[in-house]
């Protein structure tokens, strides 16, 4: 599962990682966010779901949300090439570059767990579950 986490704000501390904001008030505001991947293990019936923390991405300044996951994949994938068969992302990862970088690793197999907002679907979309490698397939579940 790959998602995008604001671990933590401060109006009084900062560090040299630390992204700034202003806020309606005008006050600085400094936070660090990162993009995380995790494992979610199967489990026996009526216990809940191993999740794992494989790795985690810190956001840089002046980028977004999916240029940190990016790296962050190709960092995993390298390190660690059969970790996870299917990608579960949000609806923010359906862009051109995350499609374009899924089919160059041939990492073609994930799932879209909600989409909102302009493009309302209630039901979540699955892209090239069936799919060869390189091959663009969406289906709703």
């Amino acid at each position: 599962m790959l998602d995008g986490h604001e671990t933590s704000a401060s109006y009084r501390r900062c560090c040299d990682g630390c992204l700034k904001r202003t806020t309606s008030n005008g006050q600085t505001q400094f936070y660090h966010r990162n993009v995380r991947l995790m494992l979610l293990c199967g489990s026996p019936p009526g216990r809940p779901a191993v999740r794992l923390l494989l790795d985690l991405e810190p956001e840089r300044a002046g980028e977004g949300e999916l240029t940190t996951a990016l790296r962050l994949l190709e960092r995993v994938l390298a390190a660690y090439p059969r970790a996870f068969d299917v990608l579960l992302a949000d609806a923010l990862y359906v862009t051109a570059p995350f499609l374009n970088f899924s089919c160059r690793t041939k990492r073609t197999r994930w799932l879209c767990s909600k989409m909102s907002g302009a493009m309302p679907i209630k039901m979540p979309l699955a892209y090239g579950l069936n799919a060869p490698a390189g091959q663009l397939q969406f289906a709703r579940l």
